[in-house]
């Protein structure tokens, strides 16, 4: 009997194959990170097959015999499911525990479509591809967290929990109290030496700093939470779950487990000064923290920061560019940061105000394609920031939306410095020039773009 059925739900945490496909088909779909997200589909093939694929649920022999021709195939089928649809004749076969028999191909591009798909229900178990799997088979620390950020993104019950290295001797009880209110879909661990301690800090503050009104009160108050930590080793456990109750708000649940936890770590640290663990208390901050603490490129910028908090007039800057963002009724998620405030964010420079960007979109609806005066020290900048000669020009919406592109510090995404490099290298100007110059001595750019490529 066959069933229809929303795809993302055949997306689970034993089959993250799934979501390193739907992430080439949304690439594809997209225009956005194509390269790095095919080379991970790539990737993941290899260690899978090997490129050789077998003969279908059915017995039915598959012309794959090489990488390459999945790519082409991959190719052919979203293309073909995006004029044609979902054919139905050819339901997914899903297994009595859930998981899929075959058509993993099928599902992700679904999904990616927004397409319903028909499923036939078998009597024997599926296949897993965990995310146990994807570290047994050398997946680098940097792409296991693109996949649990994919999979945050994609998944609206996720919560994410940070623990901290007070607590470093429970992390792994801790992990396993998580149930069985959560499904552990997996976690990678950080480490901040102590020449790091100044950018550890900050990333502390930044853990804190999306839904605050008050940026200097949250620096203060946290601003001890985060040298306190450094007492300790800086290491973080970064774990994403996804609640098992589906009549159960995943937010009410992670804030119920987070006191759980702190009172298994209380032998350890006192409870009252919370450095034990955190936990997103809604999917929008389950989003952020999955954008700060499993973005490889965000963490590459974070460590090369100079000081746990920036200078107070910057801070200010800050402040009154998130509070206008929110009254001209955007998201801080909308916007990002170019121009000379990424150089101050990482203590390079002291920038001369704030200078943003927009989701293409919402610049139609609120401003025209030209610079604009916003308020004082805030500008829109021109239309389409990027400007380089040696790679593919990246839109506004591209950097925006592409966690490949930008940082996020004090709740705001700031420009990476690789494209702002390409911009002032780009400009040609005098004190552009300095910049790039500035930038050649401290930071190695192409370490960064080799990030998102």
């Amino acid at each position: 009997m066959l069933e229809e059925i929303d795809p993302i739900h055949l997306i689970s945490a034993s089959r993250l194959d799934c979501v390193v496909k739907y992430d080439f088909f949304r690439s594809l779909m997209t225009g956005m990170d194509v390269q790095p997200s095919e080379l991970r589909y790539r990737w993941h093939v290899a260690q899978r097959t090997g490129g050789r694929e077998p003969a279908d649920f059915h017995g039915r022999q598959s012309a794959k015999t090489v990488v390459d021709d999945y790519v082409v195939s991959a190719r052919s089928l979203l293309e073909s499911m995006r004029v044609r649809g979902f054919d139905k004749a050819d339901a997914v076969p899903v297994g009595s525990d859930g998981l899929l028999l075959d058509g993993a191909h099928r599902v992700a591009a679904a999904a990616a479509l927004g397409l319903p798909i028909s499923i036939e229900r078998h009597e024997r178990p599926g296949y897993s591809w965990d995310f146990s799997w994807f570290k047994d088979k050398g997946a680098n620390k940097a792409n296991l967290g693109r996949l649990l950020h994919s999979w945050v993104r994609l998944k609206s019950d996720s919560s994410v929990f940070i623990f901290w290295g007070p607590v470093l001797h429970h992390w792994e009880s801790m992990q396993a109290a998580l149930l069985p209110e959560f499904e552990v879909v997996g976690g990678i661990d950080l480490a901040f030496g102590t020449s790091e301690a100044a950018a550890f800090q900050s990333l502390v503050l930044d853990c804190y700093a999306l839904d605050t009104q008050d940026l200097f009160g949250m620096i203060n108050y946290i601003g001890v939470k985060a040298e306190r930590l450094t007492n300790s080793p800086m290491f973080i456990r970064i774990v994403v779950g996804r609640t098992t109750s589906p009549n159960v708000e995943p937010s009410l649940a992670a804030r119920a487990v987070k006191e759980r936890l702190r009172d298994m770590a209380h032998p350890s640290v006192d409870r009252a000064l919370f450095m034990s663990c955190h936990a997103s208390s809604s999917y929008w901050e389950a989003l952020y923290l999955a954008e700060i603490f499993l973005n490889p490129v965000n963490i590459a910028h974070v460590r090369l920061r100079r000081s746990a908090k920036p200078r107070d007039q910057f801070i200010t800057w800050c402040e009154s560019t998130r509070k206008k963002v929110l009254d001209l009724g955007l998201t801080l998620a909308d916007v990002c940061v170019v121009g000379s405030g990424p150089l101050e964010a990482v203590g390079l420079r002291n920038a001369t105000d704030i200078d943003i960007t927009l989701r293409s979109s919402l610049r139609r609806r609120l401003f025209d394609a030209e610079v604009t005066h916003v308020q004082k020290d805030l500008d829109v900048v021109t239309e389409g920031y990027h400007r380089t000669a040696d790679r593919p020009w990246i839109s506004d919406d591209h950097l925006i939306e592409s966690p490949e592109n930008h940082f996020t510090m004090l709740g705001l995404k700031f420009a990476s410095l690789s494209l702002v490099c390409d911009r002032k290298r780009h400009s040609g100007r005098a004190k552009d020039l300095l910049d790039v110059e500035l930038l050649g001595r401290f930071v190695d750019t192409r370490s960064l773009r080799a990030l998102s490529d």
